[in-house]
């Protein structure tokens, strides 16, 4: 089971950044959120190029690359991933058991990760009116409905692929507004065959702000463990101080959402008790880094999608203004290098004794 998290997060956990946060020390990744009813929607493509070129569907990951992906199926490219970033679960949102059990056998058939999530805890106001993320909480006997199902067919699926154990995990939230419902179903997703939760310790209500509630989180822990089920903390955990805050709960491992945007590093600081403040250099290496993998992986538009993360790598820092202005409307990864050569060269020579 994981222990040290990076928890899913739309428009920031694509493949280049998991990939830094693996090699910083992060033992769990998820994918960005992918719809169900997309998936489905669209896997007469799949079926369709896999009658013409003869093959299975589990073969057809190759079609999904950047240069040749069909028209239709840029959605599967969500869920693509190197080996490198084992163990992995794909995340799935929607808001019917069915769908979101059958989008997982196909996921399943194609990627093979070692998990699949079910999105109950996103707040966002498109995903809550078509009832899924958060909204399955005011739902519970439909939230239980749809862990059993999707337990069933990866049962079924591992079972008849002869492939190994597929976990399955919900992502979601203390409530609604009030901070003890999910205490009142927590042991019900475990016996619907849930492996962990991942408990964001705010409500819809809360959205992103205030303290996270760690004694309602307490409370959840308290009666996961009764069943003996596994719970990872999330919410506002950005330094070693917050990490030992959400430990305190009783949690089994802590997922790090925004706290590792632009700071990779804190997956090497929580488990050495002590918070990491990388050096001028070590920052332009790994941003470096990360944007040659968006490059290699992703071409141009992945460098488009990845400029808040140039700018939040060097968020903070005094004299950085007019470069992280122009970082943030880079297009090449020639202009990536450039910059963060300039950067470097700049902030070596006037802040070099505050900083190395």
């Amino acid at each position: 089971m994981p222990r040290l998290v990076l928890a899913p997060m739309a428009g920031y956990t694509d493949s280049p950044f998991r990939l830094v946060c693996k090699k910083m020390g992060a033992d769990w990744v998820f994918t960005e959120m992918i719809s169900a009813d997309g998936i489905l929607a669209t896997q007469h493509i799949l079926l369709r190029l896999a009658m013409k070129k003869n093959v299975q569907i589990c073969d057809v990951k190759r079609w999904l690359s950047r240069k040749n992906t069909p028209t239709g199926l840029k959605l599967f490219v969500g869920g693509k991933f190197e080996k490198e970033e084992r163990p992995i679960s794909i995340q799935l949102v929607g808001n019917h058991p069915d769908k979101i059990a059958n989008a997982a056998k196909i996921m399943i058939e194609i990627f093979n990760p070692d998990g699949i999530d079910i999105n109950m805890g996103c707040p966002s106001k498109d995903i809550f009116k078509n009832g899924g993320g958060c909204a399955l909480l005011s739902t519970p006997r439909r939230a239980i409905d749809m862990i059993e199902k999707t337990r069933k067919i990866i049962e079924e699926t591992n079972c008849a692929s002869n492939k190994k154990c597929t976990l399955l995990s919900v992502k979601t939230r203390l409530g609604l507004v009030d901070e003890d419902e999910l205490g009142k179903v927590i042991q019900d997703f475990y016996s619907a065959g849930c492996d962990f939760v991942i408990v964001h310790a705010r409500t819809y209500k809360d959205f992103f702000s205030g303290r996270p509630r760690l004694s309602a989180l307490r409370k959840v822990v308290e009666k996961a463990h009764r069943v003996k089920g596994w719970v990872i903390g999330n919410g506002g955990v950005v330094d070693v101080k917050s990490y030992k805050e959400m430990l305190k709960s009783g949690v089994d491992g802590v997922a790090i959402g925004r706290g590792a945007i632009g700071n990779p590093w804190i997956f090497q600081s929580l488990p050495a008790g002590k918070d990491i403040k990388p050096s001028i250099k070590e920052r332009v290496k790994v941003a470096l880094q990360h944007a040659r993998l968006v490059w290699k992986i992703e071409g141009s538009q992945g460098i488009v999608e990845m400029r808040k993360h140039l700018g939040s790598y060097f968020k903070g820092i005094p004299g950085i203004k007019k470069i992280r202005t122009k970082l943030v409307n880079v297009s090449h990864i020639r202009d990536v290098e450039a910059l963060l050569e300039a950067l470097l060269e700049a902030l070596l020579n006037e802040l070099k004794t505050k900083f190395l």
